[in-house]
Formats: structure tokens, C-alpha cells, sequence
């Protein structure tokens, strides 16, 4: 397995480039913001900006036995508060239920799927040329699922 905890290092010292991401990386034209980038196990691998092109990237390189989680800058950043924990969980490790509650998008080799604020009554939404699929809670748990078995 490739995405590990901890593969990206941190803002000061990146430790990999792997997919062409650099953690704590920043774009002024951004497709999510200071999000968290976690793998199927729910452990953090990196943070920061994530732009379309990056989103693109990310799907045609990923393997068959992997998946980029991304959550929001607000559980990220903010819900681990500066001790890095929460109710008793480490940001780096949270688990793979706690990601799939509070996840956003999912990324699986070339496939986009994107969790809406409030209710939707749409299947999948675009996103300049990205079509992502909205699904459930409970589907994405299917998912990952089937990579990890």
C-alpha cells in the first residue's frame, strides 16, 4: 500500500510527491481548501489545497487497492484542536469510520464521489470538466469496503 500515514509529511517538511501533492500546499484557485487527506484505513496522510487538475490526477494514478479521502478544512484543521485530538482520537488516525462520517469527497482510480452539505436531490453533480457522484454515507462505506476485502 502506498498512501500510509504520515506519507506527505508536513508543511515544513514534505516526505513524498507522490500523485504531485506537496502537504500544506496552497493554490489561489483551489477546489478544496486546508482539506485533510486521509487513505482506506483512516489514517491522515497529508493536508492542504486541492485543485481540479490535482482531483484529475489523483484518480488516473490511484491503484485498484486504494482511496483518497478528503475532508473539510473544519474537521481537518479546526475539530482536533491544537493538541491534534478528539474525544479521544488522534488526527493522525482517527479511523475509517470517523473519516466516512465526516468525509467530503472520495476518490477511487478514475471515479469522484461528493458528500453535499444539507439535502440533495441530484445523482451526481460537475464540477468544471470532474462529474462526481453523490452518494451515501452508507454506500461509501460499501466502497471501501470491497478495497479493503
Amino acid at each position: 500500500m502506498r498512501l500510509v500515514k504520515g506519507l506527505y509529511g508536513d508543511e515544513f517538511n514534505n516526505t513524498s510527491a507522490l500523485m504531485g501533492l506537496l502537504c500544506g500546499q496552497s493554490f489561489d484557485d483551489d477546489f478544496v481548501h486546508n482539506g485533510g487527506w486521509y487513505n482506506v484505513n483512516g489514517e491522515k496522510i497529508g493536508w492542504g489545497d486541492l485543485s481540479h487538475e490535482n482531483f484529475k490526477r489523483i484518480a488516473e494514478e490511484l491503484q485498484n487497492d486504494e482511496a483518497f479521502i478528503v475532508l473539510g478544512r473544519y474537521i481537518s484543521l479546526r475539530e482536533f484542536g491544537p493538541g491534534g485530538t478528539v474525544a479521544g482520537r488522534d488526527v493522525r488516525s482517527p479511523g475509517i469510520d470517523y473519516v466516512l462520517e465526516r468525509c467530503r469527497y472520495i476518490i477511487l482510480p478514475r471515479k469522484f464521489y461528493w458528500f453535499p452539505i444539507g439535502s440533495e436531490n441530484r445523482t451526481s453533480i460537475t464540477s468544471r470538466d470532474l462529474i462526481f457522484e453523490i452518494i451515501t454515507r452508507e454506500r461509501a462505506r460499501e466502497l471501501i469496503l470491497a478495497i479493503l476485502h
